[in-house]
């Protein structure tokens, strides 16, 4: 006998042809948000362990700081425009990254880019809290790193190479598990 604390073989089959006959729709969805994704990082630097383009910028506080200084250990480098809003949004995602993983073991930097002036640049880090390097990017930066737009970010290995890399908003989850699989 079938009671309605433990639901019968008809019910399980039921269930599983209604799942089943969504399975072309998912299908579909996945294959429409696949490739709307490859449209818009086609023209980034490609994934395939390149070395990254070098670079020296100016840090907020008037120093400097190479690609070359980065060498040893992972790299988040995140492009940013302080006008951006989803830029904003995800600056707590940055902040949440950097109190989770160790200095010594990632570094994050965050590269301004398409900013007015470098006030500007600074009242974005101090609202959002930022404890990463913030350095101002140049026109010659952005073409070199091929940005089409904010925020983008680039993952490093221990030796500069690109390892992932993408455009747009992206979760405190998916920023930990890209810079987690990175050695």
């Amino acid at each position: 006998m079938t009671t309605a604390a433990s639901p019968g073989p008809g019910r399980f089959r039921r269930t599983l042809a209604h799942g089943l006959r969504l399975l072309p729709e998912f299908l579909l969805i996945s294959a429409i948000l696949f490739g709307a994704h490859w449209y818009q990082t086609r023209s980034l630097l490609p994934a395939d362990a390149a070395a990254a383009p070098a670079f020296r910028l100016e840090t907020l506080d008037g120093g400097y700081v190479e690609l070359s200084d980065l060498r040893g250990r992972p790299t988040l480098l995140y492009f940013f425009a302080p006008w951006c809003r989803i830029c904003a949004a995800s600056a707590d995602n940055i902040r949440r990254l950097r109190a989770a993983i160790d200095a010594d073991q990632l570094d994050v930097v965050m590269i301004a880019l398409s900013y007015d002036d470098r006030g500007s640049v600074r009242t974005f880090a101090l609202q959002h809290e930022l404890q990463v390097p913030v350095l101002l990017g140049t026109p010659a930066t952005a073409s070199d790193f091929q940005i089409p737009g904010f925020p983008t970010y680039y993952v490093l290995d221990s030796n500069n190479a690109i390892v992932s890399r993408d455009y747009g908003y992206t979760t405190y989850p998916g920023l930990r598990l890209r810079t987690f699989l990175v050695d």
